[in-house]
């Protein structure tokens, strides 16, 4: 087989790998020609068509457009501070080109208007599907090596690896918040089921923001999910009616340490935690627990009186905006060294 036939045969093989937005194959034979250019660093074929200054742009919507996918839960502060970090073309460039095998084949690997060249030329004849997914692996492999080295970027990643354990099999997860600008804490509650039917379950943390508490919530499912696969396996069970969410066993020595990002597994180890031990689970207990944060006594005195105040109508004043006013407004009380 001719080379120059053998290059075209494994261009087309290799891009028809994209689909558009409905789920078609490229119609790679439309863009090879001049794909081949770009490829080969010969601009003066394509210069008219300002590929780059629109595969610049493109790139910037793409990488945004794949982040709203994999972390639908998160706010826009948090996908911006990813956003960020991943946003460095050099790196997805070079990514981009050893998933798709193109490395040997890209005449100047350094020039990164190269690679925008490519994402313009895909955008301008397909869609910003065919773009996410030319640099989607590239993008996933860029994420993973910053969640290693950078502790804002890991929470986020525990965010995400949760939600796509969930997602993957079609359970569901949600976090509803208690607080206010006047409290000095926030109480996040994750409540989910790990696939359609199955047992939920729920876990709540207490933290001074409430992105913490929420990171927090989630390390500690995770974390419990992975050193009891017996829980695992229980909280897979399908589970029929409108049941209230059991409270997870989690022991308070097994918190992830909130200040402390990155050390989110105890050093001590601690003995796995049957989730069922001699009820079953429709007998698990489901009471509300509220987690008083240790800062300094006279803290924690006002944080307990003003618990107690709030639920008692009869020490004056309106309870229900008591109650608005404070996070904490659960029976059961402990004091948690963790947050």
């Amino acid at each position: 087989m001719d080379s120059s036939i053998e290059f075209d045969h494994f261009l087309k093989t290799t891009f028809m790998k994209i689909e558009d937005t409905f789920g078609q194959k490229l119609d790679v034979d439309s863009i090879l020609p001049m794909l081949k250019c770009i490829m080969a660093d010969n601009d003066s074929a394509y210069a008219d068509k300002h590929y780059a200054f629109t595969g610049n742009a493109v790139l910037m919507l793409a990488i945004k457009n794949l982040l709203v996918k994999k972390y639908p839960n998160d706010s826009d502060s948090d996908l911006k501070a990813m956003y960020n970090r991943v946003y460095q073309r050099e790196r997805l460039a070079k990514e981009a080109y050893k998933a798709f095998k193109l490395r040997q084949h890209i005449k100047s690997l350094g020039k990164v208007e190269i690679f925008e060249s490519i994402v313009g030329l895909l955008f301008h004849h397909f869609n910003i599907s065919a773009v996410e997914g030319f640099i989607a692996e590239g993008l996933t492999v860029v994420l993973m090596q910053e969640i290693k080295t950078c502790p804002k970027v890991q929470d986020l990643g525990v965010l995400y690896e949760l939600n796509h354990l969930i997602h993957s099999k079609e359970g569901k997860i949600k976090y509803t918040a208690l607080g206010s600008v006047t409290s000095p804490v926030w109480e996040i509650t994750l409540i989910a089921n790990l696939k359609k039917d199955s047992v939920r379950f729920k876990h709540t943390r207490i933290a001074p923001s409430k992105k913490k508490a929420k990171i927090a919530a989630a390390k500690d499912v995770l974390n419990y999910i992975k050193s009891n696969p017996t829980a695992y396996n229980e909280l897979l069970q399908t589970q029929e009616g409108d049941v209230a969410p059991i409270v997870l066993p989690i022991d308070l020595v097994q918190y992830c340490d909130i200040e402390s990002p990155e050390s989110s597994v105890p050093a001590t180890p601690v003995p796995a935690t049957p989730l069922v031990k001699s009820e079953p689970l429709s007998a698990m207990h489901t009471s509300d627990v509220t987690y008083i944060p240790y800062r300094s006594h006279d803290d924690t005195v006002y944080q307990l009186s003003q618990l107690l105040l709030s639920d008692n109508s009869s020490f004056g004043g309106n309870s229900n905006k008591r109650q608005r006013e404070q996070s904490i407004t659960k029976k059961d009380v402990y004091l948690s060294p963790f947050t």
